[in-house]
């Protein structure tokens, strides 16, 4: 046990010294395939587009679990309807899987929705479906089944992790090399990969078993040598005669009409990205790489000025001084600070203190925009009577 925390404390360092590098690398993919999508005239172009936005948008997927795994943060807990999740995973498999591997999901028509973190139940099956794949490197079937579980009395007294209710049962089977009884147990520890080198993290079951332990779920592993492996995933669910009421996508948000922005970022990448990004939705853009070369571009545009957009790591004058200057300067300029790596959230409102917004990379230019529109254009508190 004692080994184990010292593993996962050397995951955890690692994982937040990298999350703002890697993060940094998936912003400005993320915003450019929206710039791109809106550009590009065919549909095949589109659809390549939109796969490399998947692809990001899986990569700051990892990061984030990666984050949560080392750092043991909790999820936020919601009710997840999963059919668009399965239909996501089944399109995932269909893109990304090699052709000998024939990927099939098959779930209840009436399927109950489970409490958890959308994020991380799909990093969840994710893991589970890779690990799958690569125990298959000749190809075979691979199975994603979802059905509704009932855990009565009698099942909880097998199983020391149920409790009597309602759970989605997820099952994951391969035809694969099966695995052996002696490392069932080794195969969820922080590091430990069956992989050649340089094939794997040993990080992707140790994952699904955090998950599953921050959502009150529980695992079984049925295997057997030269046939294959079926891992068996149980989360909370809540048990439904009517779907749940249909939620609809928030309409676009109208363009910008000129307003200034300040972007301040060191990543030139991201810089450009954003910029080119918000020129296209209508707003003027000054950008500026360091917290002291935005101080110079604030005092000289400070009376056009409606927005400052900025990162909280960066060299000389950093994030949170460089916030704090801009409210000694000018106290009501809103401003939205970004990071990805964990607790700049907290220094960035203790700097900038209750109008400051947040926004976590990496992220979507649709979120920035709204974002942007819910500060710039939100309707002007009523007068008292």
């Amino acid at each position: 046990q004692f080994l184990r925390a010292q593993r996962m404390e050397c995951v955890g360092a690692l994982a937040s010294g990298l999350a703002h590098d890697l993060n940094n690398v998936f912003s400005p993919i993320l915003i450019a395939t929206e710039v791109l999508a809106d550009r590009l005239p065919d549909a095949s172009s589109t659809s390549l587009v939109r796969m490399i936005r998947d692809s990001a948008t899986r990569g700051s997927s990892i990061v984030r679990q990666l984050l949560a795994f080392g750092r043991g943060a909790g999820p936020s807990l919601v009710e997840l309807p999963l059919g668009h999740l399965l239909r996501d995973m089944q399109r995932w498999g269909r893109e990304t899987f090699p052709r000998n591997i024939q990927f099939t999901t098959q779930h209840d028509g009436d399927l109950w929705s489970v409490i958890g973190d959308p994020t991380q139940i799909h990093q969840l099956l994710l893991n589970l479906c890779l690990n799958a794949r690569d125990a298959m490197p000749q190809g075979g079937p691979l199975t994603l089944e979802a059905r509704n579980f009932q855990a009565d009395e009698v099942f909880c007294r097998m199983n020391p992790d149920a409790t009597p209710g309602p759970y989605v049962r997820f099952d994951i089977t391969d035809a694969g090399a099966g695995i052996p009884e002696e490392l069932r147990e080794k195969i969820f520890d922080p590091g430990y990969t069956t992989k050649p080198p340089g094939q794997g993290t040993g990080l992707g079951l140790p994952t699904v078993r955090t998950i599953l332990k921050s959502h009150r779920g529980f695992l079984e592993l049925h295997s057997r040598v030269g046939e294959g492996t079926r891992f068996r995933v149980y989360l909370p669910a809540i048990a439904r005669e009517t779907p749940p009421r249909t939620s609809y996508p928030a309409p676009t948000p109208p363009p910008g009409q000129g307003e200034l922005v300040l972007i301040v970022d060191d990543e030139q990448a991201l810089c450009e990205a954003t910029r080119h990004y918000l020129a296209q939705c209508g707003y003027s853009l000054l950008t500026a790489r360091d917290g002291v070369e935005a101080i110079t571009r604030f005092l000289q545009h400070q009376a056009r000025l409606r927005l400052v957009l900025t990162d909280m790591v960066m060299p000389g004058l950093d994030g949170a001084p460089f916030i704090r200057a801009l409210r000694r300067i000018r106290p009501d300029i809103p401003i939205i600070a970004m990071s990805g790596i964990p607790g700049q959230r907290q220094a960035a409102e203790e700097a900038g203190g209750p109008g400051l917004r947040f926004l976590e990379k990496p992220f979507a230019g649709e979120e920035l925009l709204r974002l942007l529109q819910d500060i710039l254009h939100a309707p002007p508190p009523a007068s008292p009577a």
